[in-house]
């Protein structure tokens, strides 16, 4: 079964309705359709879409599979077997004016959310767009979560974009490791001491945070990499392992939020005193 979600928020999977009990998969099931059926009524006055950052125009590409200039041309609506609940249902059609990644030829279609809680970009006929899009479903797609807009607001992305001739050949993987623990004097310095490892496409390189805790790595081969943390004993992190897929001349951030976990570490001086 498909899973069912709204942007930002966890995913459902249908299935788990029928592993609770009849009574408690019927409760789901009428809130699940209550809330639906408000965002079917109300349109954009109900707006339950929650992006985080879509990041700078050099992420924004590296995430992407494809970046083009280009104007909407037509519209359509697709539907959705018995079976499935598409998070995409809408197909833009645009005449591609400039292709910075991943399209070839002069036109490409698009497919998002129809607008509100399936963070669907809304995108107005004749109008002229610059467009980062997604694998989906074996499909391009996009939403408002991303750094797509109108060309005439696209300065910035524009200006990045512009350069990537002259950029380096390469992937960059870059964050910054944090101290979520206040008031604790001795975690910077055993930020310090974490090792940071980015493996993958034959890769595999390791590097130490500086005294505020960031790291970078550039020049790699563009593709998947997973980025481990190796903390000393006395620190602790929710998810010491991260996924991320980069493009050429792209970039990947990642911040780790590590805490002091109580326990007492050090070594012993003399143990005969």
């Amino acid at each position: 079964m498909p899973d069912i979600g709204i942007c930002g928020g966890p995913a459902y999977d249908l299935s788990t309705f029928m592993a609770v009990g009849l009574e408690a998969s019927m409760r789901h099931l009428i809130v699940f359709f209550s809330v639906f059926g408000l965002f079917a009524i109300f349109g954009p006055s109900v707006n339950a879409c929650t992006c985080a950052s879509p990041g700078t125009p050099c992420e924004g590409y590296g995430r992407a599979a494809a970046v083009f200039v280009g104007t909407v041309t037509g519209r359509k609506e697709t539907k959705s077997s018995k079976d499935e609940i598409s998070l995409t249902p809408i197909a833009y059609k645009f005449a591609v004016e400039h292709s910075y990644l991943g399209v070839e030829g002069t036109e490409v279609e698009v497919f998002t959310g129809s607008g509100g809680g399936d963070c669907g970009y809304r995108f107005a006929a004749g109008k002229r767009y610059l467009v980062y899009a997604y694998r989906s479903e074996n499909k391009l797609a996009t939403s408002i979560c991303s750094r797509t807009k109108l060309y005439a607001q696209a300065s910035e992305d524009l200006a990045f974009l512009g350069n990537l001739s002259s950029t380096p050949k390469g992937a960059t993987i870059y964050g910054q490791i944090i101290g979520a623990t206040p008031g604790k004097k001795d975690v910077p310095a055993l930020i310090a001491e974490t090792l940071v490892r980015i493996e993958g496409e034959g890769v595999r390189r390791e590097i130490r945070p500086d005294a505020e805790g960031r790291y970078r790595i550039a020049g790699l081969p563009p593709g998947k990499y997973k980025i481990a943390l190796q903390l000393p004993d006395a620190l602790t992190v929710n998810e010491a392992e991260r996924e991320v897929s980069i493009s050429d001349r792209g970039c990947a951030s990642q911040n780790f939020y590590v805490q002091d976990n109580g326990r007492l570490s050090g070594r012993v001086i003399d143990a005969g005193k």
